[in-house]
């Protein structure tokens, strides 16, 4: 029995001597880069946005968007040099219009803290023939001061049908 104690240990501590090596990966981290693109941020106050299809008899359809804005005093622009100059339109992801409107400020309802906007698309444009005229559609404001791009978003706008 003693005998058999003792191959016993003998063999528990040749199996703990083992030239067996454990193996360790050996995992470098991986740097990513992550790119993130800045717009800058347009402080704009939103008083109405009108949109509508016109689909009176006799006439071409048109899509029509006009409304009215007021941007606000920033430390990231000059109000009085950034201008408005295009409307994209969206409807699901896809670019459905991108509009110059006609765009005039009311300098009675400007002064330092803002500039007060109305804009049109006047005559309209033709209605493009994927548009859905039942679901909302996504605006994009495009403004422009000196080399700068701001974008100001409105989400779901819906249309009115105009007969």
């Amino acid at each position: 029995m003693k005998l058999t104690i003792q191959i016993f240990l003998l063999l528990a501590l040749v199996m703990s001597c083992s030239p067996e090596k454990e193996i360790t990966k050996k995992i470098e981290p991986q740097i990513q880069r992550i790119e993130q693109i800045v717009v800058p941020v347009l402080n704009l106050k939103v008083i109405k946005t009108y949109a509508w299809i016109n689909l009176m008899p006799n006439l071409p359809e048109k899509f029509h968007i006009s409304g009215e804005l007021e941007l606000l005093r920033s430390t990231n622009y000059e109000i009085q040099f950034t201008d408005m100059k295009t409307i994209s339109l969206f409807q699901k992801g896809e670019l459905l219009y991108q509009i110059r409107p006609k765009v005039v400020v009311d300098e009675s309802l400007s002064d330092e803290q803002k500039k007060h906007i109305l804009y049109s698309t006047i005559s309209g444009v033709s209605v493009h023939p994927f548009h859905k005229i039942d679901e909302p559609m996504r605006a994009e404001f495009n403004f422009v001061e000196g080399g700068k791009e701001y974008i100001y978003t409105i989400e779901g706008i819906t249309l009115e049908k105009v007969y």
